[in-house]
Formats: C-alpha cells, sequence, structure tokens
C-alpha cells in the first residue's frame, strides 16, 4: 500500500517540543518494522519546502531543518514526487473549489498527487484531509 507523508507527522518527528512527536515516533517505527502495510512511501518538493521551512520556524534550528531535509533526501524508501504544471494546475481548481475547507495551496498540491498516484493515506495529524476523500493515518 502507498502513503503520503504530510508536512505535519515529518515535523513533529523531528521536533522535540511538537506535542505529537511521541505519536509520530511509534508510527514511523510501525511502519519501519511492517507492522504497518505501507511498502511505498511518497513525499512532494512542496511538502519538502513546507517541512524543511516550518520546522526551522518552529524549533529555531537550522540543524533541525537540515537534518529533516537529509533525510527526506538520503531516504531509499521516500519517492519525492515533482509538482509540474498539470499538478499545479490541478491544485488550483481544488484551491479555488474549497473555501470551506482550511486546506494550503501545498495541501491541495499533495491531494492532486495522490489523486494521480493512486495514493489513498496519508500520514498526518492535520483533519483537513478527511473532507478530501483521504485516510488519515493515525
Amino acid at each position: 500500500m502507498k502513503l503520503f507523508l504530510d508536512t505535519s507527522a515529518l515535523v513533529a518527528r523531528h521536533n522535540r517540543d511538537d506535542a505529537h512527536q511521541e505519536e509520530a515516533l511509534k508510527i514511523f517505527e510501525r511502519i519501519s518494522s511492517g507492522e504497518l502495510a505501507f511498502t511505498k512511501l511518497y513525499c512532494s518538493d512542496y511538502v519538502f519546502d513546507e517541512a524543511t521551512t516550518t520546522c526551522l520556524a518552529r524549533t529555531r534550528s537550522h540543524g533541525a531543518a537540515v537534518e529533516l531535509g537529509e533525510a527526506l533526501l538520503r531516504s531509499k524508501s521516500i519517492v519525492t514526487l515533482r509538482v509540474d504544471e498539470k499538478t499545479f494546475s490541478e491544485a488550483w481548481n481544488i484551491f479555488k473549489r474549497h473555501e470551506d475547507i482550511a486546506l494550503s495551496f501545498t495541501d491541495c498540491t499533495t491531494v492532486a498527487l495522490a489523486r494521480r498516484n493512486g495514493i489513498l493515506s496519508i500520514f498526518t495529524f492535520d483533519r483537513e484531509f478527511d473532507a478530501m476523500g483521504l485516510h488519515r493515518i493515525p
């Protein structure tokens, strides 16, 4: 099964002060051990940007942000999807249609990429993805 990694999960893993860190670490361990049956992990270039920037802002640690970025770039198990022109356009249409849901434009790119790549689950602490038809972990 495929799983998209969202910013909130990635930042929680790398930020000691994040309220969700313990839960994020447990879920990443369950994925690594095979207890959760996700065989393909995905991220995007927009989530990479958002996650490293958010990590820097919340931790005030350049080192923590670099550690997060390097972990994503070096990972052999995470595929980084790129937002191309078609995805950008799809995301913009999602953004325009859903003023009732607090989705950022980056979130909309995630939804567009997930749909295009047959990804049904997302590891995030953001409930807004529920309304977009993605199965949220936790």
